[in-house]
Parts: C-alpha cells; structure tokens; sequence
C-alpha cells in the first residue's frame, strides 16, 4: 500500500519528474512533466531521444554538454536551462536538474534521475525588465544605451571587414511649440507618430533609437553611401512633413536631418 501511495504522490507530482537508464536509452517521465508541456503521455515516446527532439534547437547543444558533462563525472550535478516544445506551438522555458544515482562496478553511469521546473515567468519577467532597461517607455524604441552599444559594434565590424556606416541625428522641428500650446500629452502621441512613421521607412538591419526629448538617431548598414543615406533622409523629411492629427487637431512640424558616413567622415562615434 505505500508503495502505491508513493507512486501516485510521485506521478500527481505538480514538477516534472523523470528517470533515464542510461544504457538502453528509456526514459520514465511523471504525469507532471508531461502536463508541463500540454502531452498526453502517449504522444511522447519513453527514450531519451524523444527528449532531445523537443528541446529548441538553439539550447539542444548547450542543454546536451552539460547532461554530458554530468554523466562523464565533470561535473557534480547535471543543470539546464532551456525552452521545450509545448503542444500549443510555444516554447516553455524549464530548469531541469538531475543527479546520477547508480553506476556501475568501473564507474559507468546506469541511471540518473531529475526534476524539471516551469520557469517561464521568470525568464519572461527577466526578458522585460531588460527590453524596459534597453528601450525608450514612450515609442518603444531602442534607447541611448543601447544604440551606443550597437554604433560601437557595427564601427568595430566595419573596421574589421570594410564598408560603411551611416549614422543620422534627426530633431522635430517646432516640437516645443506643440508641447508647450498643445500640452504634453499631445507632446508625447506627436513622438510616438513619428516614430511610427520613421520606423516604417527604415530595414531590419538598421536602427532607429530616441535619445531622449525629440531627438532621435539612427543607424544605416550595408548599403552603398552617401547614396542611400541621402535617400533615407529625404524619405523622413517628406514622411515626417506630412500633418499628423491629434486630439482634433491638425499638427504640422518638420525634421532636421544631418548624417555622417563612416569611415569617409571618421571611425569614432559618441552619441
């Protein structure tokens, strides 16, 4: 009777609960693992391989040297973070830890036994404490910290392997004129607009940041200059002149735009 009591605490168990012979490759998983990730128990096979094939591609290198590590005895304990695969179609992040419990008499592993845990709101609340730290609150765009350290890594990749980058200071004109007649909330809808308009002219090799206030900067990459430089700039003068309505009103302001090519106009930046 306590033996089936174990059992059922085992398999009701809320963390994922699993147990791998080593030699023949089975894997023994609780219902709590299974529940983790959305699986009927049935739809994953008891090997270890069927494990492997549900960790994302981009952790399964990492995940599998350290449950390597363990088992050839470099390491104590066998510890991973990684996504895995849930049923829905998302990745579920999972702490998995484990110990080898049984070798043989030449010290070759036999079992190991481990325990995943769902911590995926903790690296969700980790992924936005860092977006908030690295991006502007108002239009959601990369702050100065973080385009001053894209600037230094495209000017290092630049002086490594040639090319040329184009760095943009842009500034709204008359914007303290709407802050100050429309107030800052009308302010602040004017900054997230143009933004919008700019981020839209712009391709996913570059970036746009906001400085602070109505100064923003933006990095230009792999394209030929001072030719696509000029291009972009006359693409935002024209977007940004365009009125903006807000609040029932009808806004009309402008861009200064000034640009600096590297390594024609020097290789060192402070923004």
């Amino acid at each position: 009777i306590n033996e089936e009591r174990l059992a059922l605490a085992v398999d009701a168990s809320a963390g994922g609960l699993w147990d791998w012979d080593v030699r023949t490759g089975r894997l023994w998983l609780n219902e709590g693992w299974h529940r983790m990730i959305g699986r009927d128990p049935d739809s994953v096979a008891p090997e270890i391989e069927a494990w492997r094939e549900l960790v994302h591609p981009d952790d399964r290198e990492t995940t599998l040297a350290r449950l390597q590590d363990h088992v050839e005895g470099r390491s104590a304990v066998y510890e991973a973070e990684y996504r895995v695969a849930h049923a829905d179609g998302r990745w579920v992040w999972t702490l998995d830890r484990g110990r080898v419990v049984a070798r043989d008499e030449s010290g070759a592993p036999l079992r190991v036994i481990g325990v995943r845990t769902d911590i995926t709101p903790r690296k969700t609340a980790e992924s936005e404490a860092e977006h908030r730290a690295r991006h502007d609150g108002l239009t959601d765009l990369p702050n100065r910290l973080h385009f001053k350290e894209r600037f230094a890594l495209e000017l290092a990749r630049m002086r490594k392997e040639g090319g040329q980058v184009a760095l943009f200071c842009l500034d709204l004109d008359r914007f303290k004129t709407v802050n100050d007649t429309l107030g800052h909330p009308v302010g602040d809808d004017l900054l997230r607009q143009a933004a919008a308009r700019m981020r839209r002219l712009i391709t996913p090799a570059d970036m746009l940041a906001r400085l602070g206030g109505d100064e923003f900067a933006l990095i230009q990459t792999g394209r030929p200059q001072p030719e696509a430089a000029r291009a972009l700039a006359e693409r935002i003068v024209e977007s940004v002149s365009q009125p903006f309505f807000i609040a029932g009103y009808e806004i009309n302001v402008g861009v200064s735009v000034g640009v600096a090519v590297a390594p024609d106009d020097g290789v060192d930046g402070e923004i």
